[in-house]
């Protein structure tokens, strides 16, 4: 099996930005009225920037409570409707296909070193690699999203909040880089560690251990906030 893999909380804000820009550019020919109405919801009422999604999750006084369970029901994919269609179809939602018995293998092509992984799995292939590697063969094209007019980020605090809500997903994405076939070991040390870095993990960590991280004993041990919101919320459920 092949996966394409970004780490998991660049493709939350790429996709946010992605879908708040389209929203607003097709909104007027919008023929489904709850689409539109729930869009206008997300991206107007609730979350103008990727941030304020984050912030939503554990913002109490100042978010609204309909946005803080539309926040965490679209973060986790849950939402039955909603334009962030990305986040609904996220790495935990494959995991059984990953995990079938029908598949032998697994091979990863990162977005972030796709040139290299393709050229990796041409030459496992006993093809020509060095053309993945030519600058002006590699060709890219996009959905138009670096002409976007929202290109909106996150902060660390931020960041960390999505890393605490998504952590089943990124463990998948943990487990996938772990499994490739394709990546030698100091990729996906070095592929994991960025992660970890990126999710504020700064404890000095071996190999070993970044091999073995469980993101549920991270997610426990440094994710009370969080923890907290989500019970009240399973609470008032």
């Amino acid at each position: 099996m092949l996966v394409t893999v970004r780490d998991p909380i660049d493709r939350i804000r790429s996709a946010f930005n992605y879908h708040h820009n389209q929203f607003f550019e097709r909104q007027t020919i919008i023929r489904d009225v709850d689409e539109s109405h729930y869009g206008m919801t997300i991206f107007v009422d609730c979350f103008r920037e990727v941030e304020d999604l984050a912030r939503a999750v554990v913002n109490e006084e100042n978010t609204p409570q309909h946005c803080h369970h539309i926040a965490l029901a679209s973060l986790e994919g849950r939402a039955k409707r909603t334009p962030l269609t990305h986040f609904k179809y996220n790495y935990k939602y494959y995991l059984n296909k990953v995990q079938s018995d029908q598949v032998k293998a697994i091979s990863v092509i990162r977005v972030e070193n796709q040139w290299e992984d393709l050229a990796t799995l041409e030459s496992l292939l006993d093809g020509e690699s060095a053309r993945f590697l030519e600058p002006e063969k590699q060709v890219k094209f996009t959905h138009g999203s670096e002409s976007f007019q929202l290109q909106s980020g996150l902060s660390t605090q931020g960041v960390k909040i999505l890393c605490c809500v998504v952590h089943e997903d990124i463990q998948v994405y943990h487990d996938l880089i772990t499994s490739a076939v394709n990546l030698k070991g100091s990729e996906k040390v070095e592929t994991l560690r960025a992660l970890l870095v990126h999710c504020s993990v700064n404890q000095t960590l071996s190999s070993e251990q970044i091999w073995d991280w469980r993101w549920k004993t991270w997610y426990d041990e440094s994710c009370s906030e969080v923890n907290n919101r989500r019970h009240e919320e399973s609470v008032d459920s």
